[in-house]
């Protein structure tokens, strides 16, 4: 999910790669910008959104994009919470100073950080 807001955002680009043993299904949708995009050899999904209105997200409904991806845990992740999807880089250019940055964002583990119904030990790999 996606919010702006104080200024413009323009050339947002989104990427992270997927974890180890976590494989892309294909399954994509998106509320603004282009679809995610998932480049197989490096593990890497790009969401290219372009241009991001100021309270977008406050005033107007976010952004969102929602990828489909399966893990198949190897032996060494017992008891562990395997990353899903690394940490998020977000590359844009502020709109009102002209100034390029770079913000990221936590990965994601199978302890799913975001979702309340996941209590401190869910998610762990089990044998």
């Amino acid at each position: 999910v996606l919010k702006n807001f104080a200024t413009d955002v323009d050339n947002l680009v989104l990427r992270a790669f997927l974890g180890p043993n976590v494989r892309f299904t294909g399954q994509a949708k998106t509320e603004g910008g282009s679809l995610p995009i998932y480049d197989e050899r490096t593990q890497e999904v790009v969401w290219t959104v372009g241009r991001v209105p100021a309270n977008r997200g406050i005033l107007s409904p976010s952004y969102e994009a929602i990828f489909q991806i399966e893990l198949t845990p190897a032996i060494n992740q017992s008891g562990n919470t395997p990353v899903l999807v690394g940490e998020t880089q977000a590359a844009f250019m502020d709109a009102f100073t002209g100034e390029n940055r770079v913000e990221g964002d936590t990965e994601v583990t199978t302890q799913l950080p975001d979702d309340r119904t996941i209590g401190p030990n869910d998610g762990r790999v089990a044998q």
